[in-house]
């Protein structure tokens, strides 16, 4: 099925909107913090509506193969499972500790149960869809090193830090004409991370050695 047309797409929306919705509620997933609606309920009923609108879709597109409308029965406990004991959490302490621990046991043993009766049609996709996660994970990460701090002086140590290593790493592998014995001079120089004047690159790998 393709994702942009027909009823798959305004499902991708439906999902995108909720999962934005469940996303942005991720810090009051446990305790409620002061204005707007409550945080767990905002949290876990998106949380449902998403895997809800994935059944769904399922249900859709395996009206004509019985071998997967078999799979996507035998995967709906694990749905209910995971989302329901969620939608019922809306407790404190112990109570609701247990709850979300259910919740996870739950849909992963249920996900074990339920077999692997899906279609993989194209493994290069997943691989793709696998690399993205892992670039926006990346930049996230700076975002949130640079969100810790007020004045930001540590994105900058950062930046600086990968343009002395990459000055340093140019220069032993003799690239621009370089040799392992040329001494590291100027930017590089200050922004790498070994910062004792005249030491040649050789020297300062030895040296991280």
């Amino acid at each position: 099925m393709r994702a942009d047309e027909g009823v798959v797409r305004v499902a991708m929306f439906v999902a995108m909107a909720v999962m934005f919705v469940c996303a942005i509620t991720i810090p009051e997933a446990f305790d409620d913090l002061p204005g707007g609606l409550y945080g767990p309920a905002v949290f876990a009923v998106c949380y449902f509506l998403f895997r809800l609108t994935r059944i769904v879709m399922f249900w859709f597109v395996s009206r004509n193969d019985p071998g997967l409308r078999r799979q996507v029965r035998r995967f709906v406990p694990s749905m209910l499972a995971g989302t329901v004991l969620l939608v019922a959490s809306q407790t404190i302490g112990t109570t609701q500790t247990l709850l979300w621990l259910a919740a996870l046991v739950g849909d992963y043993v249920g996900t074990l149960l339920a077999g692997n009766g899906w279609r993989l049609n194209s493994a290069g996709h997943f691989a793709g869809r696998h690399g993205l996660i892992i670039i926006v994970a990346l930049g996230e990460s700076i975002v949130s090193i640079g969100i810790g701090v007020a004045e930001l002086p540590m994105i900058l140590g950062i930046i600086m830090m990968s343009l002395g290593l990459k000055k340093v790493l140019l220069s032993v592998g003799g690239g621009e004409g370089h040799t392992i014995a040329d001494p590291i001079y100027g930017l590089p120089l200050i922004a790498s991370p070994d910062q004792t004047a005249g030491s040649s690159s050789g020297a300062r790998i030895q040296a991280a050695r």
